[in-house]
């Protein structure tokens, strides 16, 4: 415990908060880890996400943006991507689940199924791309060489996308490539 103890005071001391991470390749994408410190484990170009993990991915210039990235399920029954969820300190809004194995892809929204894949097209290796793109009025997500979602929601788009394990799962997500999406001022 005085362990512990010692550790947090040293990172309290130092500035650096043991839950906030950035990405390797990309100096600007940072991630939130909104779950028990061991529930995720990050390295330069990769993190996992394990049992009742919790990833809030941000790039702080971008409110419209488009990001893809590679994930590969380690054991268990997969992940789910958060679109358009509103993040504070815990997450508030859980917006757009994807919901994704190497046995299905699903979207919902207030428990509402809104667009499902039966074979998300997983390599051998269980590893799967995965694309989205979100602006103030259209998301579009992809699941492996298939749209899984066009989807015009009402309201604004918050930018916060979080990352999530299904039950006691472990899935390793790649660096992820985040793009601001070109705004027109008129």
């Amino acid at each position: 415990m005085r362990k512990l103890f010692i550790i947090s005071l040293l990172f309290l001391l130092a500035g650096c908060d043991p839950y906030r991470f950035k990405m390797l390749g990309h100096n600007a994408l940072k991630g939130r880890i909104h779950s028990p410190l061991e529930s995720v484990d990050v390295e330069q170009q990769y993190f996992d996400v394990k049992e009742d993990a919790c990833v809030a991915l941000e790039l702080p210039t971008a409110t419209q943006y488009s990001i893809s990235f590679y994930a590969q399920i380690k054991s268990g029954d997969g992940f789910r991507v958060l679109a358009r969820s509103r993040v504070e300190e815990t997450l508030i809004d859980s917006g757009v689940v994807v919901s994704i194995s190497d046995k299905y892809a699903r979207a919902d929204k207030d428990g509402k199924n809104l667009s499902a894949l039966k074979s998300p097209g997983f390599n051998n290796e269980k590893v799967v791309f995965i694309g989205l793109y979100n602006d103030e009025k259209y998301l579009h997500v992809i699941v492996g060489c298939d749209t899984l979602l066009k989807y015009h929601p009402e309201g604004p788009a918050p930018d916060d996308l979080v990352i999530t394990s299904i039950g006691n799962s472990t899935t390793r997500i790649f660096t992820p490539l985040w793009k601001d999406l070109e705004v027109e001022e008129e």
